[in-house]
């Protein structure tokens, strides 16, 4: 696996390079041509030379680079895919930790517990909503189909499919309108959904099941009950968010019953529930405006409108991808990770210190040479010297452990 170096590291710490080299230009062209005026052109060729090497920006590009290098080979050591070497400063700095419940709290292994049918067998609900998702991409759907496979059930072809992300799938099969999905959203496109089944839909989200209603035309013709376990490794990945001084936030599809059960005796300070990829955006958001800086933490890649919110993204996954600032096997890696960060930005502080005192060093003799007319302008090598200097304390603070 190998760290993919997009975008430059853009930190306040390391100021742009092309502001320093601009400034260079105008302050050794100044002193030049203001000795030149007022001394003699031998003078002001010296003055603009040493002025030019001493105040050069090559200390705080050679202080950056070095740095990122390292920490690029570091991130890829352990394993994790990098967009870009700016995401770490990000990583530095966030303060909130968001994250959905799939695969992050729970296992992501689905499995069908309840089929309530209504007017229809069981078999005959589960046929219905297999043929209608045979076109989905969705973990539910997916188990839903490969149930009925596996009961050998007879299944229809659609001649229409449309997914609706974070809804559900809508499909045309035998000259009906067959729609799988969450309640809400079953409810909204105008499918009457019997008391019976609305009870049935709280019972089994209070016992941290999905409830998936199956429609046919107008009418709900049935409830498909899918479970999945909480990760037993779930309490230690938040328990260290928190040690780590991250603010906690749950963002969730799932119905708000569902998901204040599964989390029970975890430590999460927030729940956001029955969200559509587009929500969780718009929750981030509103948490940034209140001066929060969040990591959008997930295993899906349909959480791109949140990635693209957040401050940091980062995927959990085996795969690659072009979404997220970071793609990570495991969780744990996460922490392995903020390390690398906190240490590249603490060493970048220290670099652009060192630059700095560099730059500042040969300022009283420049001022003296400018001011004082009976004074010998600074000869080139000296200012060479400050530089050489400067850049070899950044070497070895680049390269020593901290």
């Amino acid at each position: 696996m190998s760290a993919v170096l997009r975008l430059p590291f853009r930190s306040p710490v390391m100021p742009k390079l092309k502001f320093f080299l601009i400034a260079n230009i105008i302050l050794s062209a100044a002193a030049g041509g203001f000795l030149y005026f007022q001394r003699s052109e031998q003078e002001a060729i010296l003055a603009a030379l040493t002025t030019l090497i001493a105040f050069s920006p090559i200390n705080f590009a050679l202080g950056s680079t070095l740095v990122l290098k390292r920490a690029a080979r570091e991130v890829d050591a352990i394993g994790v895919r990098m967009r870009s070497t700016g995401a770490l400063e990000r990583l530095s700095t966030i303060d909130t930790a968001a994250f959905s419940m799939n695969k992050m709290l729970t296992t992501g292994e689905y499995f069908i517990t309840d089929l309530i049918p209504e007017g229809l067998t069981q078999a005959g609900l589960l046929a219905t909503a297999a043929s209608a998702e045979r076109g989905s991409k969705h973990p539910l759907g997916r188990k839903i189909v490969e149930t009925a496979e596996a009961r050998e059930l007879r299944l229809d072809n659609a001649v229409m499919f449309n997914e609706f992300e974070g809804n559900g799938v809508e499909a045309l099969i035998n000259g009906n309108t067959i729609r799988v999905g969450r309640a809400a959203w079953i409810k909204d496109e105008g499918v009457k959904i019997s008391v019976e089944l609305r009870t049935k839909i709280d019972q089994l989200a209070a016992r941290s099941k999905t409830p998936l209603v199956v429609s046919i035309g107008r009418t709900a013709r049935g409830l498909i009950g899918l479970k999945d376990e909480v990760d037993e490794r779930a309490a230690t990945f938040l328990e260290r968010l928190k040690y780590n001084g991250l603010e906690t936030v749950l963002l969730t599809a799932e119905p708000k019953k569902k998901a204040n059960t599964m989390i029970k005796g975890l430590s999460i300070d927030a729940i956001r529930a029955e969200l559509l990829p587009e929500d969780k955006a718009r929750e981030i958001q509103l948490m940034q405006a209140r001066g929060r800086m969040v990591a959008m933490i997930s295993s899906a890649e349909r959480d791109l409108p949140a990635f693209e919110a957040a401050d940091v993204s980062i995927l959990i996954s085996d795969g690659e991808s072009e979404s997220a600032d970071f793609v990570i096997d495991e969780a744990g890696k996460l922490f392995e990770l903020m390390t690398v960060a906190a240490r590249t930005k603490k060493i970048l502080r220290q670099n652009f210190r060192i630059a700095l005192g560099a730059w500042s060093l040969p300022v009283p003799m420049v001022v003296k040479m400018l001011v004082d007319a009976g004074s010998v302008p600074m000869p080139p090598l000296i200012a060479t010297v400050v530089v050489a200097v400067g850049a070899g304390l950044i070497v070895w603070n680049s390269r020593r452990e901290v």
